[in-house]
This record gives structure tokens, C-alpha cells and sequence, in this order.
């Protein structure tokens, strides 16, 4: 008995270390670019709300799904057309960045204060997502968690700022704008749910391609017949690996929660 007692606080204490470190935290929500992807499973991420914009639609008309997730996998940014225009030219002319150990990041992001004010804008590094540098109020995502959601501070409008969508700091200082959004259950919402919840929010878009069977890429390479279906089943679990690991970092490093496969 006095060991499960001991064992117990022990894992309390240590549970009390990781989620010490990690700073303020806004809520996250994960905007994907297009339809949602039915084998895609959302509740393993437990502190993370996805939504999707099936309004945006992949120029890759006559890429099949596998090329979609080689080509996303390897940092690429799929271009996209439609609604919401705003989303889609962030998307578009953002690119990818590279940081110092050459991991490439087509998650961009923008941090909205508690009012629904774009304050922080940048591309979110997978493996550290907390040093992520981008625009706005504070340079790395993690100081802005401490003026926004920390300190409760909100941002400076830019009243006479010329709007173009494309430019690095768009979001910044100005009202997020409004558009629709379908929930994993296919519910559609406005974004204004989020963005004007009366607390900061840090919207991550992504791209998950709806065509990917994303169910057990592991299982299908044991029960492979031939080395095209070998092939295949080893590239499914590659894109996986790369959909998934921002979501686990930010789960591991803001959570404290290691995600298992």
C-alpha cells in the first residue's frame, strides 16, 4: 500500500513538472484545409478542436490521393481556391518555412486575442512549436501566450493598415474575419464561435486530404501481397507520421500528454 501511495504522488509530481513548463495556453484549434478525411481520428488529441473548410478546394484536381499525402508529407503546400478567400491566399502565398534544422512547416497559424483581434502571425514549428516565430505583438508564439492569454493584454488596431491577405502580418491587428466551418461531426459554425469566445484562441491550418485511408497504415504493411501494396502501405504511414506530429508535440510539450501510436 505504501508503495502505490508513494507511486502515486510520484507520478503527481511529475505530471506537475511537464505541465509547469508549458506556457499559458490559449485554445487551439485546428482549421483543415478542404473536407474533413472520414479515417482521420480527432478525439485522439483530446486538448486540440479541429474544424474544416470544405469550401476550399485543392487545385491538384487530377492528383491522386497518395501523390496529395507525398506531396504534404514532404512540407509542399497543395494550392487551394474557393472560400474563405482570406484563408486561402494565407494558405497559398505563405510557402513553407524552413528553421535551423531544415524542418520544413506549412502549418501557419494566426493567435486572436479575447476579443477576436489578430495579434500574432507565423508558420508553427512541428518540433517545438512554442519557439515558432512569426509577427505581431511578441516574436515567438511563446511570449505571445504570455501577453495575450497570461497577462491578458489585447491588440493594437491598425485602423489605417492597407489589406492585403498576403502579406506575413494580415491577420495582425485587425478582427479575424468571419467565415463557416464544419466540426468533425460535420456540423457547420460560424469561426466567430471561437474567435469571439472571450478568450484567446490560436487557429493552426493544415491539410489532411480527404482521400487517404489513414486507418492502420502499420497493419497493412504486415499483411502486404506484393511490393506495390508494401510501398504504399510504408508512404501512408510516412504522410501519418507527418499529419500527426505537430498535433503530438502540442499535446507532449503544452499538455503534458505523450500520444501513442
Amino acid at each position: 500500500m505504501k508503495f502505490l501511495l508513494h507511486a502515486c504522488a510520484a507520478t503527481l509530481i511529475c505530471s506537475t513538472v511537464v505541465l509547469a513548463g508549458a506556457p499559458p495556453l490559449p485554445q487551439v484549434v485546428i482549421v483543415g484545409m478542404g473536407a474533413k478525411n472520414p479515417t482521420f481520428n480527432e478525439s485522439k488529441f483530446p486538448d486540440l478542436t479541429f474544424v474544416y473548410l470544405p469550401t476550399a478546394r485543392t487545385q491538384a484536381k487530377e492528383m491522386n490521393a497518395m501523390a496529395k499525402a507525398a506531396l504534404n508529407a514532404a512540407g509542399a503546400v497543395e494550392v487551394f481556391e474557393g472560400e474563405p478567400s482570406q484563408i486561402v491566399t494565407l494558405w497559398n502565398k505563405s510557402g513553407s518555412v524552413s528553421f535551423g534544422d531544415n524542418t520544413q512547416s506549412p502549418f501557419k497559424a494566426v493567435l486572436v486575442d479575447a476579443a477576436g483581434m489578430g495579434g500574432w502571425q507565423g508558420c508553427i514549428n512541428p518540433d517545438d512549436p512554442s519557439v515558432s516565430e512569426g509577427e505581431g505583438e511578441e516574436e515567438t508564439l511563446e511570449d505571445a501566450f504570455s501577453y495575450f492569454v497570461k497577462k491578458g493584454k489585447q491588440a493594437e488596431a491598425e485602423t489605417k493598415k492597407e489589406q492585403d491577405w498576403s502579406d506575413k502580418d494580415a491577420f495582425v491587428g485587425v478582427p479575424f474575419p468571419e467565415f463557416a466551418v464544419t466540426d468533425a461531426a460535420g456540423a457547420e459554425k460560424p469561426v466567430s464561435t471561437f474567435a469571439k469566445s472571450g478568450k484567446p484562441v490560436l487557429f493552426i491550418f493544415t491539410r489532411i486530404p480527404e482521400g487517404v485511408d489513414l486507418t492502420d497504415p502499420a497493419a497493412a504493411m504486415k499483411t502486404a501481397k506484393s511490393a506495390g501494396e508494401a510501398w504504399k502501405a510504408v508512404a501512408l504511414q510516412v504522410f501519418k507520421d507527418s499529419v500527426e506530429e505537430l498535433f503530438k508535440s502540442i499535446e507532449k510539450e503544452w499538455y503534458g500528454k505523450k500520444i501513442k501510436d
